[in-house]
């Protein structure tokens, strides 16, 4: 049996039990915290909860690279995928990244386009 899902499609995981289901759902809370940023899970709640958030987008992507390059810098994270933006805003998060004296990507297509933020080494 497959179950097809997509971007829009809300999932619950239950039934997780014992020592085994306790250790994947911490393997993937950690998971979920090392690689997003705190702009993506707020918007990811958002979207799970079926909230409105007005955003600016400049800002909003601005402040999630600033928190992607200090978690690359800390250590904390080997690479962080951001948030799609538009070509303006990635070249915006791609000059900010080279200022840091990081190193960084666009991948994907439009319009999920995205910049992931590496260490320099």
């Amino acid at each position: 049996m497959s179950i097809l899902i997509n971007k829009d499609t809300k999932v619950i995981t239950q039934g997780i039990t014992g020592k085994t289901g306790q250790f994947h759902t911490e393997k993937c809370q950690e998971y979920a915290l090392r690689n997003n940023t705190a702009e993506q899970m707020g918007t990811y709640l958002a979207e799970i909860c079926s909230l409105h958030v007005e955003t600016n987008p400049e800002g909003a992507a601005v402040a999630e690279v600033q928190q992607a390059i200090q978690s690359v810098k800390s250590g904390r994270s080997r690479s962080v995928q951001l948030s799609p933006q538009d070509a303006t805003l990635r070249k915006v998060q791609h000059e900010m990244v080279r200022e840091a004296e990081l190193l960084s990507r666009s991948s994907g297509t439009e319009p999920r386009r995205h910049v992931t933020v590496y260490a320099n080494h």
